[in-house]
């Protein structure tokens, strides 16, 4: 038997199929809003952990930003120290950033032993991998730069957008460099090409063998043949615009007689006469010492133990990097200073550079405040 459906029932069966689609969407709509607030609950639990862990476990990490500016000098000191804690971490994580350049822009070569994971590439400063990481954080483009001897580190700085005078006594070998800068500071660069932010000065070996690698450990001996290079930042470049800044903001000593370069950065006799002003600002300005693992530079108790320091060694190389500080109570000074000892003290005793041990050892004879952690 056939029933046949109409009339008021047919409509009632059409209303319940309406009835059925709504309810269909309401719960939708509802899902969709459940998820909406538990998604909005997570970030927010995310969002409290971050600070939970900003304020508790790795708070010697976190940069201070809350008090103050990293656009004022007296953050350097802590900039400083939040750099050292990002190189420690990369290290302790085995990684490391690596800037990759175009052929045509990198310089010099690198020893089969002089890996990435180690060693700067042709491409960044030839310098241990750690230190380069701190020099990435802690440099920036409102600083004035002086660099002796010239490389890849140059085109590096140039990349930061770092004002940078060059002092180099090869030539040929500078002129190499001004043939790449173009490509590197292309922003900055004049009509003619050249980089508005790298000034070049070409300052001759004193008795004339141009690039020659001829070397002597005695200081009469390399004085008489780089002095004029040593003394030529002071003589020429210190001029009423950088002391009026209170000095270059950092310093790169490397290349030729580096122990006179140093004295000179620093204003430590027997080069430079106590009563002169360092070349690099007394108020955080930093000097860094390449290949520091080599005795015949400069001892560093001669730099004053309540700088701060920083120095790495990887079984191919040392660089050390001092920031200068106005005085001993230096309350910027003093609070960096915990935080790199603390940090430093969690790394293995290998990778803690000698300049620093013996830096450190020398603030802890001196009294100086922080030099325990």
């Amino acid at each position: 038997m056939t029933t046949f459906l109409g009339g008021r029932h047919s409509k009632q069966v059409t209303m319940a199929k309406i009835i059925r689609k709504k309810k269909h969407v309401i719960i939708i709509v509802i899902i969709v809003m459940i998820s909406t607030v538990h998604l909005y609950l997570k970030r927010l639990q995310i969002h409290e952990t971050i600070v939970s862990l900003k304020d508790s476990s790795l708070e010697e990490y976190m940069p201070t930003i809350a008090t103050s500016s990293y656009n004022t000098r007296t953050a350097l000191p802590d900039r400083l120290a939040t750099a050292v804690a990002m190189a420690a971490r990369m290290f302790q994580t085995g990684a490391y950033m690596q800037l990759v350049c175009p052929d045509k822009q990198k310089l010099g070569f690198r020893p089969s032993d002089h890996i990435a994971s180690k060693i700067g590439t042709t491409c960044e400063p030839w310098q241990n991998r750690e230190m380069i990481g701190v020099l990435d954080h802690v440099l920036d483009p409102s600083m004035v730069a002086l660099e002796w001897s010239t490389g890849s580190g140059t085109t590096w700085m140039v990349r930061k957008g770092i004002t940078l005078h060059s002092i180099e006594h090869c030539d040929e070998w500078l002129k190499d460099i001004a043939k790449v800068m173009p490509l590197i500071d292309i922003i900055e660069s004049d009509k003619e090409g050249t980089a508005k932010k790298w000034t070049p000065h070409h300052v001759a070996r004193g008795d004339g063998q141009g690039c020659s690698q001829n070397l002597s450990a005695d200081w009469a001996t390399m004085d008489n043949i780089f002095g004029d290079y040593a003394r030529y930042a002071r003589q020429k470049l210190y001029s009423k615009a950088i002391e009026q800044r209170g000095g270059f903001d950092f310093v790169s000593v490397d290349g030729r007689f580096r122990d006179g370069c140093l004295a000179e950065a620093t204003s430590l006799p027997p080069m430079v006469p106590n009563y002169q002003p360092m070349l690099i600002n007394p108020q955080y300005g930093m000097v860094l010492l390449d290949n520091a693992e080599r005795t015949e530079f400069r001892k560093p108790k001669e730099l004053p133990s309540h700088w701060l320091v920083v120095s790495f060694q990887n079984g191919v190389t040392e660089t050390a990097l001092w920031m200068a500080c106005p005085n001993k109570e230096d309350t910027a000074c003093t609070e960096a200073r915990k935080r790199i000892v603390s940090i430093m003290a969690k790394l293995p005793s290998n990778l803690v550079g000698s300049r620093y041990k013996a830096h450190m050892k020398q603030a802890l004879v001196d009294k100086v405040p922080g030099a325990l952690g």
